[in-house]
């Protein structure tokens, strides 16, 4: 009896954002800044004053997160038609976790510290090996604190292995989403978003949030799509895509090096 070959699972691709409180309003550079508000709308005041006492005092969280799969026939415009959301980190979480798929957010800095926060609280460990093993999780990070991607190990249903890879799409495209979304012609904008308000995990979402957030996941995937998957560009920063690219043009890697060779160090 041939053993038939089991087939390799595509794995899929998706677009995500986070939208998290406020510091501003937690450390005002001017201390009058919380009297003004005190005087002026003590509703606020209070609400901001009651979060302060029920986080002790932590300076960000996320309160919503939004997810769409970027496909390879994705239409370039028109809305999105499999969006995902969810009101907590841990849902989140749980749906990265739930096997192996790349995943581009738009600074990855910023959204990457809350991913790398919640994976140490559910006992992953962080390595410097760029292969890590089950349980562990690894990040290309410089010297000047840029993230450029993280890569999640986790045991698949089978025993084996299975990735989560992580990047920045502000790599790709180094602008702000507003910018992109006339820099790529888009038919969709960013919106504007009052950051005032008090808003908890759990906490319903209101029209307004979810129509800013699934903007911002819109703009993300459309964006990566026409870099990957329309033009082909797979590196994880532009200038790696400028620089394969002309590889490519000059008879790729042996012909680069015909070209420039590597120096001795006299030379």
């Amino acid at each position: 009896m041939v053993k038939k070959k089991r087939k390799k699972q595509e794995i899929k691709t998706y677009a995500c954002d986070f939208e998290t409180n406020t510091e501003a309003w937690l450390h005002p550079d001017n201390p009058k800044d919380e009297l003004i508000v005190k005087e002026e709308n003590p509703e606020l005041w209070q609400a901001r004053e009651n979060w302060k006492q029920r986080t002790d005092g932590d300076k960000a969280f996320v309160w919503c997160w939004g997810s769409t799969e970027i496909r390879e026939d994705m239409n370039f415009t028109g809305e999105l038609d499999n969006f995902l959301y969810g009101n907590s980190m841990y849902d989140f979480m749980d749906w990265l976790l739930d096997g192996s798929k790349n995943v581009w957010f738009h600074n990855l800095k910023f959204d990457g510290s809350f991913i790398a926060v919640q994976l140490l609280r559910a006992g992953y460990t962080f390595t410097f090996d760029r292969n890590p093993a089950i349980g562990e999780f690894t990040g290309l990070i410089d010297g000047k604190k840029m993230w450029f991607d993280l890569t999640i190990c986790k045991q698949g249903p089978r025993g084996g292995r299975q990735f989560i890879n992580i990047k920045d799409s502000l790599k790709k495209v180094p602008m702000g989403l507003r910018a992109c979304a006339f820099a790529f012609g888009l038919d969709v904008f960013k919106d504007d978003m009052d950051y005032d308000i008090i808003r908890n995990p759990y906490d319903p979402m209101s029209p307004e949030d979810y129509k800013y957030l699934k903007k911002d996941v819109e703009i993300t995937a459309k964006i990566i799509h026409y870099q990957v998957f329309q033009s082909g560009l797979k590196k994880t920063t532009i200038g790696s895509d400028a620089l394969n690219e002309f590889k490519n043009t000059v008879g790729g890697d042996k012909g680069f090096k015909e070209i420039f060779p590597v120096l001795d160090f006299e030379t």
